[in-house]
């Protein structure tokens, strides 16, 4: 959901004031990803975009970018997953890793469309560690 939520900090029988987070959408997209897992791990991809937008994950293993429309764009890449956003313009994608991949440094990115390109992300660098 978009707009503004209350929240409110509770310890034991203690409350705090109401305070309120302000859910808005996303334009260029955002991506947020664990930094470095380990095998066997749980690795989360979070989108954040605009309602109505679809996205591609884009990853590669390698940083090498190339410029289209003037934005960065992961070069070599493979597609993970293209889906729609949700109702709040927001995607997750949680993988668990297999037991025997790494060492190695992953680099993915979120492309959003609309009938056509619409933004992207800044490329993040998630490292499965031995």
């Amino acid at each position: 959901e978009l707009g503004a939520l209350p929240v409110v900090v509770s310890e034991g029988t203690q409350a705090s004031n109401a305070g309120q987070l302000v859910y808005t959408e996303s334009d260029p997209p955002e991506l947020l990803v664990e930094s470095s897992v380990s095998p066997g791990d749980v690795l989360t991809w979070h989108v954040g975009g605009r309602v109505g937008h679809s996205f591609l994950l884009l990853a590669s293993l390698s940083p090498a970018t190339f410029v289209f429309r003037g934005t960065d764009i992961l070069q070599d890449f493979a597609v993970l997953l293209s889906a729609p956003l949700d109702t709040a313009g927001r995607a997750d994608l949680p993988v668990t890793l297999p037991p025997a991949i790494g060492p190695l440094s992953l680099y993915t990115q979120a492309v959003t469309v609309s009938g056509g390109f619409s933004g992207a992300s800044p490329v993040r660098q998630t490292d499965i560690l031995p």
